[in-house]
């Protein structure tokens, strides 16, 4: 009986290890999938940055444009619509960013504990 027990003892032994590895393995790519996401969030928030950066430099070059231009009838609206187009993007790089908050808020989310 002592050889089965010791048996019995070793397959228990063999059924933890290959649990805790199991384990180790399922964590080890729900890190991987966190990594991966905190690299797409960062690479949006970059790609948002640079949006916002040349939307900044868009609306430097429209009061540059704006100053200098003598407003005649048809140049007024022109300007108006110029300016409707950049507060347009400019709302669209804000639902952009809010997104962007959103993932990283359902990311933090996941992670309290």
């Amino acid at each position: 009986m002592r050889i089965g027990d010791g048996v019995a003892g070793v397959d228990v032994g063999v059924g933890k290890i290959n649990h805790a590895r199991s384990s180790i393995l399922e964590i080890t790519d729900v890190i991987s999938q966190v990594v991966e996401t905190l690299r797409s969030t960062a690479n949006s928030i970059s790609s948002r940055h640079e949006n916002a950066a040349e939307l900044t430099g868009a609306m430097s070059t429209l009061e540059q444009t704006a100053s200098e231009t003598v407003a005649s009838g048809e140049e007024i609206d022109a300007e108006l619509e110029l300016q409707q187009k950049t507060i347009r993007e400019m709302e669209a790089v804000t639902e952009k960013l809010d997104e962007v908050t959103g993932a990283l808020n359902e990311l933090l989310g996941k992670f309290r504990i």
